[in-house]
């Protein structure tokens, strides 16, 4: 029902369009957890169409007309387009920047400017980093995105480095506050600045060694306030960290005596809080009628839902080790897995709605706010990343920090999109990404049904998804919380494969151009991409030709993208990027399997070192044991499930099943050993899933296609 689906993607736009600050859900970026769990509301009806339409009923039932819905969508955006031309807002203006000289060792030469960006201030506006509601800062909450950028990229292991932790800042937040007469101020600070309130300025001493107070009594009701902070307490890497002060910090707050609070600033005029909470009402509006049908949808999975719910978040929340509640977590996902594949299978809202819980609850485990910006560590990728990322913002150009792709292309753009749809933070980010790879795991097992009988194939399944669950808790997230590249070619394998596997049109197009964003996110996996592409396109090729053909388009047109901005940005035919080749990628070249075939001792070892690696042989640290051994349970499944169907000369399974040579392939040449094992798992992953796929097809009643996300009355 295409005019379902149009509405929701209307409101969807709408309800992302900007605002102000004074509304509750003023649009891009979603950075509070509010406007993160209204668009978790919202998505389902924009991946199940049974849902759209079950909605589209209860609308009509309450004599909701579609034009109604339209014209209420046409005076949210008046009103968010009111409020924005507007430029009122409530908090202090603030820009923040630092002094500190770029390093030498940059990879891109970023404009200076005198206020830094901020994601939180998609639009620029205010000449502000951002907007702040209160002016209360400690060393772990400034959550500054510009320092996730190459320019501070200084080595700590280097004596006399700038430490990234501690790096100069400086700070300038101006407004009008809200204060009572007979209100005291209190700053306590480790730094210096100065403050302007009305026509006094009060000065705010050096204080580097511990933090300092300063207690005034403010202007009159009505006066504006500048606030000009520094820290910069000359530390350095290779000193005794014992003569350094406190880090940044700044706490202002205003009351009486005893009773006092952070400041904020004034409320705008009456009108325009009129406005914008008229505009929010209309949101909750559309909101809250989603929730009958949502909960009609999980009715008969509602009590399994809410103690899932319940348990995990409990998990996440007990005074015990984070790894225990991360682990205790998975497990439970595993749990839930294990009975939507044995006992009864669930609906498709209660997996999305568990999957984010689960993904919720890990997340939650490791951080210190939803808005938290993880401070990455100097001389690694993930700050590379965010640089490029930062480039891409900051610049307002696709060229992404490389006019001629260094590091592979697409993580970049895959890293801004998701910093301008959830901010500057990294957590809701993570939340998403990891959800989508829980997701992915029950999408692959869409097409099993339980079975009356348990058998072996069906022990094995429930197995193999345990297994997948336990590496995505307890390995995928943190690599996800690291920020490094490998972990969405992992999700978009886990949805590609099954699709393109199962022959639709829509599964054949989308999974085609998912492998294919993928080989533009790592290049190295190109063999398996191929392998896959090549079973799916002669497969179909028969009865689905056009589709194959439109596919093809599409994939090679995805492919190219890396060529054609390397062509535009540096007049140069580079295919994807310039590192593959360099001694530090190219563990193995020609030349040592050259002189291994000779009889040299170094090269055998270094092949053999190579080879253990990739078959999971090799010195490891405590933490990374678990995982290994989880790899090592896929790998045996898949060696006895592929020499079963070998000796049984099934071609056509068998022709699957050997897919994740295909990506181990490229490591008998390139390196393997840097952030070990993240450069396999993919290898590992096409295991269970080509097994979890052969399995499916082999138990004795093979299902329909999932059930429908609602269950509608009789």
């Amino acid at each position: 029902m295409l005019q379902g689906l149009f509405l929701f993607l209307a409101f969807l736009f709408v309800f992302c369009f900007p605002s102000t600050n004074l509304q509750l859900f003023d649009g891009l970026p979603l950075s509070r957890l509010y406007e993160f769990g209204a668009l978790v509301l919202l998505v389902p009806f924009l991946i199940f169409s049974d849902l759209r339409t079950e909605q589209m009923v209860f609308w009509k039932r309450l004599k909701i007309r579609p034009v109604y819905l339209w014209i209420t969508l046409a005076m949210i955006l008046l009103l968010k387009g009111i409020l924005l031309a507007s430029g009122t807002h409530t908090g202090f203006s603030a820009c923040y920047r630092s002094v500190a000289e770029p390093t030498s060792i940059t990879h891109e030469d970023l404009p200076p400017r005198g206020c830094e960006r901020s994601y939180e201030n998609l639009l620029d506006r205010f000449s502000a980093t951002r907007l702040d509601s209160s002016i209360w800062f400690l060393p772990d909450t400034w959550n500054l995105v510009f320092l996730n950028t190459d320019r501070y990229n200084y080595y700590d292991w280097e004596p006399g480095n700038i430490l990234r932790e501690r790096i100069p800042l400086q700070a300038i937040w101006s407004g009008v506050p809200e204060v009572q007469p007979g209100d005291t101020v209190r700053i306590e600070y480790a730094g210096e600045g100065t403050v302007a309130w009305g026509d006094s300025e009060i000065p705010l001493p050096p204080s580097y060694g511990a933090s300092n107070v300063v207690e005034f009594t403010p202007s009159p009701d009505g006066a504006p306030v500048r606030i000009d902070y520094t820290f910069n307490d000359g530390s350095r890497s290779g000193q005794d960290p014992q003569s350094w002060g406190p880090r940044a910090t700044i706490e202002v707050s205003a009351g009486k005596p005893g009773h006092l609070v952070p400041l904020t600033a004034k409320d705008p005029p009456p009108g325009w809080q009129a406005t914008a909470l008229l505009a929010d009402v209309l949101i909750l509006l559309w909101l809250v009628s989603f929730l009958p049908v949502l909960v009609r949808s999980v009715r008969r999975d509602f009590l399994a839902l809410i103690v899932f719910t319940i348990g995990v978040g409990l998990l996440s929340l007990v005074p015990i080790s984070p790894l225990i509640r991360e682990i205790g977590i998975t497990i439970s996902l595993a749990a839930f897995l294990t009975v939507h594949l044995a006992i009864r299978p669930f609906r498709p809202v209660t997996i999305y709605a568990a999957v984010i819980a689960a993904a919720f609850a890990i997340l939650h485990v490791w951080s210190s706010g939803w808005g938290q910006v993880l401070l990455r560590s100097a001389g690694n990728d993930p700050l590379t990343f965010e640089s490029q990322a930062y480039s891409i913002f900051i610049k307002g150009s696709l060229e992404g920090g490389d006019t001629v792709f260094y590091q592979q292309p697409m993580f970049r753009y895959i890293l801004f999109a998701g910093h301008a749809l959830f901010g500057d933070g990294n957590v809701l980010y993570s939340v998403a990404q990891l959800a989508a790879f829980f997701g992915g795991i029950f999408w692959l097992f869409r097409m099993a049904r339980k079975q009356t009988i348990p058998t072996i194939q069906s022990i094995v399944l429930i197995g193999l998804g345990c297994s997948l669950v336990f590496l995505g808790g307890y390995y995928v997230s943190n690599t996800i919380r690291e920020g490094l590249s490998e972990y969405d070619t992992w999700v978009l394998l886990l949805w590609a494969f099954p699709a393109l596997y199962w022959l639709s049109s829509s599964g054949i197009i989308l999974g085609g151009s998912a492998l294919a964003i993928s080989y533009t996110i790592r290049s190295n996996q190109i063999l398996g991409i191929l392998w896959i592409l090549f079973l799916t396109f002669a497969r179909a090729w028969r009865k689905q030709r056009k589709t194959v053909l439109l596919a093809g388009v599409l994939i090679v047109g995805i492919a190219l993208l890396p060529l054609i901005h390397n062509l535009y940005y540096g007049h140069q035919w580079v295919l994807v990027a310039t590192s593959g080749d360099i001694p530090a990628n190219l563990t193995l070249p020609p030349s040592t399997w050259f002189a291994f075939l000779q009889g040299d001792p170094s090269a055998g070892s270094a092949i053999r070192e190579q080879i253990g690696m990739m078959f999971l042989i090799a010195k490891v640290s405590r933490s990374i044991v678990p995982t290994l051994a989880v790899m090592a349970f896929i790998f045996i499944v898949w060696i006895l499930a592929t020499g079963y169907w070998i000796l049984r000369r099934e071609k056509n399974l068998w022709t699957i099943l050997v897919a994740p040579l295909f990506y181990l392939a490229p490591h008998f040449f390139y390196q393997i050993n840097n952030y070990y094992p993240r450069h396999i798992v993919i290898a590992y992953l096409s295991m269970a899933i080509v097994t979890v796929i052969v399995l499916i097809r082999r138990l004795p009643d093979l299902p329909v296609p999932s059930e429908p996300a609602v269950e509608y009355p009789q």
